[in-house]
């Protein structure tokens, strides 16, 4: 399956890019650099509605992030924002940042040093209605260090709104949680996203996040992306014409595929009740819900559409070749039984959906074929999940390879690729941000990642009502239901991941915080679309 959306660039690749648009295509630093802060005082402009009397601090650093900054003030000053000023983090600059801080001053805007005096500068900030970010860009390398740091304080206990150009200051590749970082209501980032702005730990400093034209060339981006370029945004327009419904003389419920949920123990009929009709409600014809003997009545009772079975004979009495797709795990219990059963479902052939209990339950059979990650017992093969979609949020994910759930955060793509090449999986990250992930192998002949480590999407969810108990049941039936429809594992997963956004932000607006089976009726709109 090919790139869904605009691909991201890590910092090492996009300053590549630059480099390769002043010397292989002749473009001066100084016009790239005049051309974002041209793009950012247009855009900071618009944003603050032509109030030219609005007061402004910019801090500037020593490197080329410090020369957007100055020479954005500048325009910015040329506009008519009198109210204006400039902290520099050091008096020695770059030598291009050199040449518009000279104009700054022969211009006769306000100008001062950070010195480590924190005095002035709590001052200064304190006076500002937006502070502009230009510390640090795509070039850091490790934590910022101490006396920028506690500048970096300062800008995020100040009242002002903070807009950052190109990265938060702090931010980039290889940060960690817990490193210092400017924490923007805004970033402007420069011709490209970046990926340290979509990552776990770093989307959250980032804020809104608007791409601002620096006029690179695209030779400068197609050249030096190593043949990469197997990140995305999800774009919902690249991705849900694959659900637009089919004529309606050949639409019935048997030609929309069967879908086997197995969910639900006692204390948990509510994580069945919502996946088992997230499925159907996502344009699968049929679900059947497989439920313990203990908690059946419950189910039976409260489901109508769902068709309620019991759990009452083994995994060697179930015909799956009634079924399309298969989802286990929503309030599934982790009793050894189980195992049985999950070795069934990888054995028929079908594709489906695990999450919850169901990765538990790997995770034990993981172990017990001494496969945890990274390493491999010798002589044993690896598990084949192909065809099964994985949906564990960071937790389940570091009980899974045994890393350490700091890392997963900060970036958790090189394990993801690692998994699912080992796995032949498709994995979907849970978080404030989604991560899908699909192994090279099977990705489409020809498309971005086939010859890398696979192709990586993300979505930029960023909707902290969806963070409700049962989000997650939900999101693992609409990607069962899917399947059963006939997307593949990761059409199925990125549609499905849209779709519950699309659901949650509905929801969101009509009731504010809502719960989960409020995102239901939301689904089946979504999921419909003419």
């Amino acid at each position: 399956m090919d790139g869904a959306g605009k691909y991201l660039l890590d910092c090492a690749d996009m300053a590549l890019a630059d480099r390769t648009a002043q010397e292989r295509f002749g473009i001066p630093a100084m016009i790239l650099m005049e051309n974002a802060a041209c793009g950012a005082a247009e855009y900071l402009l618009r944003l603050w509605k032509g109030d030219l009397k609005v007061p402004i601090l910019v801090v500037a650093g020593k490197g080329n992030n410090g020369g957007d900054a100055l020479a954005l003030a500048r325009r910015l000053f040329l506009a008519g924002c009198e109210n204006l000023r400039v902290l520099l983090l050091q008096k020695d600059v770059g030598e291009l940042p050199r040449v518009h801080l000279r104009v700054l001053e022969r211009l006769g805007v306000f100008l001062r040093v950070y010195e480590g005096g924190e005095e002035e500068a709590v001052c200064l900030m304190g006076e500002a209605a937006w502070i502009i970010d230009g510390l640090y860009g795509i070039g850091l390398q490790g934590p910022v260090r101490p006396r920028a740091a506690a500048l970096v304080r300062l800008i995020n206990d100040s009242p002002a709104g903070v807009v950052s150009l190109d990265v938060p200051s702090g931010l980039g590749d290889g940060f960690r949680g817990g490193w210092p970082v400017v924490r923007a209501g805004y970033t402007l980032t420069f011709e490209v996203p970046k990926l340290c702005l979509y990552l776990p730990c770093g989307r959250e400093a980032a804020g809104r996040i608007e791409l601002i034209s620096a006029g690179f060339p695209p030779g400068a981006f197609r050249e030096n992306s190593g043949g990469r370029k197997s990140v995305y945004l999800v774009n919902a327009k690249d991705i849900l014409p694959a659900l637009l419904p089919r004529p309606h003389d050949a639409d019935y419920k048997n030609s929309r595929g069967h879908v086997a949920v197995f969910a639900g123990e006692p204390g948990t009929t509510g994580a069945a009740l919502l996946c088992g009709e997230a499925a159907l409600r996502s344009g699968a014809g049929l679900v059947s819900l497989f439920a313990d003997p203990g908690v059946y009545p419950i189910l039976a009772g409260a489901c109508r559409s769902v068709m309620v079975k019991p759990l009452d004979t083994g995994p060697g009495g179930w015909d799956a070749s009634a079924y399309r797709a298969i989802l286990a795990g929503p309030g599934w219990g982790r009793q050894e039984a189980n195992v049985a059963w999950l070795e069934r479902f990888l054995e028929s052939g079908l594709p489906g959906v695990l999450d919850a209990g169901a990765l538990y339950v790997l995770k034990t059979m993981l172990e017990t074929r001494a496969e945890t990650m990274p390493g491999t017992a010798p002589g044993r093969e690896n598990l084949n999940l192909r065809g099964w979609v994985l949906t564990p949020h960071p937790g389940e994910f570091a009980a899974l390879t045994g890393a350490d759930r700091d890392s997963i955060l900060s970036n958790p793509i090189p394990l993801m690729e690692e998994f699912c090449r080992k796995f032949h999986c498709v994995l979907v990250l849970k978080s404030h941000v989604t991560l899908i992930h699909e192994p090279a192998e099977m990705t489409e002949p020809g498309a971005a990642g086939k010859d890398s480590g696979g192709t990586t999407w993300i979505h930029d969810g960023m909707n902290p009502a969806l963070g409700t108990a049962g989000s997650g049941d939900i999101l693992a039936g609409l990607i069962a239901g899917l399947l059963g429809r006939g997307l593949a594992p990761a059409r199925a997963a990125l549609c499905g991941v849209e779709i519950h956004a699309a659901a949650g932000k509905a929801a969101r607006e009509a009731s504010g915080f809502f719960l989960s089976e409020e995102i239901l009726q939301y689904i089946s709109k979504e999921a419909y679309k003419e």
